[in-house]
């Protein structure tokens, strides 16, 4: 992921901003994720981490590069000639639930839509 790409409206580079918007759940968040090292922090942490929505929230430890929606992953879709994937859900979806599990959170599966699409969760 390039933090230098137009569009994105973080005074300080992304992984640091990631880094910190984590830290800053406090020592009681528990990241909804199978991805943990073993000292139990999230292996992943993608924008989503930077939203306020509850339904992003739950996915901001996929390790799908997810962005929210914005002009920053319109015009990283632009700079790098890909398209656009957009997953629309909401919390309570069963069927929302089933895709996380066996597409968002799998990394072949998350690998695979990283390198083809830009992926835009709503």
């Amino acid at each position: 992921m390039d933090p230098s790409l137009p569009g994105l409206t973080h005074d300080v580079p992304l992984p640091e901003s990631l880094a910190a918007a984590l830290k800053a759940k406090g020592p009681d968040y528990v990241p909804r994720t199978e991805h943990l090292d073993a000292s139990g922090k999230p292996k992943y942490t993608n924008r989503l981490i930077l939203e306020t929505s509850p339904y992003l929230l739950q996915h901001a430890h996929n390790p799908v590069n997810w962005y929210g929606w914005g002009d920053a992953a319109f015009e990283r879709a632009r700079l790098e000639g890909k398209l656009v994937l957009l997953s629309i859900g909401y919390s309570t979806c069963h069927w929302c639930h089933v895709m996380e599990r066996e597409s968002f959170e799998d990394d072949e599966v998350a690998a695979l839509m990283n390198d083809a699409f830009v992926c835009i969760k709503e």
